[in-house]
């Protein structure tokens, strides 16, 4: 038997009256690419932010690499010699330098006598380890400017090209969830390449195809507890690891397309369906309807929700009305060209494409977030011009975004909760009167319970 290359045993953390981590124990063995799935507020980026130092655990926890045990919490120097590497949720990288800049700090070379520092060698080390992903990026780009995801293939680059060759380990902390399909596919092309020398990796993730096509085991976190770990991952399917992770079998669709990201089992993919026609030129588009999981009577602390009903100004459809067919037509904008689409009551519909088709910035231009050069907008009665439309109209006529970088462009972190909440729909009674705080809470306490908002506190910051 080798020994692990990380071996997790009996590790719990607390937060106040909250225990996020349950004595959480796994084997990462070397030259394995292991999973770690669950829930948001599972507890998954506890564990890797207590893995690279950022938390203390509880007292009564190890860790080891190699068969080395670790002082709790971990310092940062002591992870990076033991050859442990992360790429957190929010990338870690410095919005304010270049590309070569982020990823090459720590590791800048210096001439010995003038300590001026090599560009020219730190541009061709920064350009080979890009050129392994198979993408272009502008090394001298300040990062702030580059879209989502050139931003997670800077990140990922700098944690791989640290890899040491039969030695080591990377965390991959949902740093994968802003890759498109084909960077996806080379993605694991590299790690299986680093991985196949005794490298070992933990890919925390919510896409169970990564894990199903990818990963040689996984580990499943829920509530904080390891209810499966290091469970073969050979002959499962998604259906299986979604019934580990919610705790009960969910409804899925049959009978449907595959299509292999790489290794192991197939990826489910599900055609359009319907007359509803198919974006035009640079995207495709796939569509399916969704099974909304509504069996939930209790809170996360077991008592039953505050409100059980949405409030009157929730969002939600009034009783008795027939939610309209949403339209778009002709919408143009920086790369999209003339795209027409149409979207069905109870339709999820998926936009998709080569990185650069244009995909990305269809949301932004219906939400009135980027300018559109062309197209309408039509619900209902309600017709819009989107070369004049601006996130205040957008969220008038019912649109709401979530931007695809969360920490630099969907929540304010040093407001609370609540506030993140309620600041797109916070308003007065009108002319001078106050915001009406009432209303403002009930929302908020419906939506912490209806969507299981971790912690349910109101008034933590969401930077937590």
């Amino acid at each position: 038997m080798t020994v692990p290359r990380l071996r997790i045993d009996r590790i719990s953390k607390t937060f106040g009256r909250a225990r996020v981590l349950r004595e959480v124990g796994l084997d990462l063995h070397p030259g394995e690419i292991h999973g770690l799935i669950g829930q948001n507020g599972s507890g998954k980026s506890t564990l890797a932010k207590v893995l690279t130092g950022y938390h203390a655990p509880d007292p009564g926890g190890q860790v080891l690499v190699d068969g080395t045990l670790l002082r709790l919490p971990i310092r940062p120097l002591d992870a990076r010699a033991h050859g442990l590497a992360v790429v957190h949720q929010s990338l870690g990288l410095v919005n304010d330098y270049t590309v070569v800049e982020n990823l090459r700090a720590g590791r800048l070379r210096a001439s010995r006598f003038s300590r001026r520092i090599d560009w020219r060698h730190e541009l061709t080390e920064a350009r080979e380890v890009l050129d392994r992903f198979g993408r272009s990026v502008p090394l001298e780009a300040k990062v702030g400017s580059l879209p989502e995801e050139d931003r997670a293939t800077v990140a990922i680059a700098r944690a791989i090209q640290d890899a040491r060759e039969g030695s080591g380990l990377i965390i991959f902390d949902e740093s994968t969830r802003s890759l498109t399909r084909r960077s996806l596919e080379r993605f694991y092309e590299m790690l299986d390449e680093v991985v196949s020398s005794g490298t070992a990796a933990l890919v925390i993730t919510h896409r169970l195809e990564e894990v199903v096509d990818a990963a040689d085991r996984v580990t499943v976190l829920r509530d904080g507890c390891a209810v499966e770990s290091g469970l073969p991952t050979a002959g499962l399917r998604e259906a299986d690891l979604a019934e580990l992770v919610v705790g009960h079998r969910a409804q899925v669709a049959s009978d449907v397309p595959t299509h292999r990201l790489g290794r192991g089992p197939a990826i489910v993919e599900t055609e359009a369906v319907g007359d509803s026609p198919g974006i035009s030129g640079a995207a495709d588009v796939s569509a399916a309807h969704a099974v909304a999981d509504t069996d939930r009577s209790e809170d996360p602390d077991g008592t039953a929700p505050a409100d059980s009903n949405p409030p009157a100004d929730s969002g939600t459809p009034a009783s008795g009305t027939r939610p309209a067919t949403i339209r778009l037509s002709g919408v143009s904008g920086k790369v999209l060209d003339q795209v027409d689409l149409c979207i069905e009551p109870g339709e999820v519909l998926g936009v998709t494409g080569l990185a650069g088709s244009g995909y990305e910035e269809l949301p932004y231009l219906v939400a009135g977030a980027r300018p559109a050069r062309a197209g309408r907008f039509t619900v209902g009665s309600t017709d819009l011009d989107l070369t004049e439309l601006d996130t205040q109209r957008a969220i008038a006529a019912g649109v709401a975004l979530v931007p695809e970088g969360r920490e630099h462009a969907g929540l304010a972190f040093e407001l609370s909760v609540a506030e993140n909440i309620a600041l797109p729909r916070s308003q007065g009674h009108g002319g001078w009167k106050p915001v009406n705080r009432t209303a403002e809470h009930s929302m908020v306490r419906h939506w912490i319970g209806a969507l299981d908002v971790r912690p349910p506190g109101r008034r933590c910051r969401s930077a937590s």
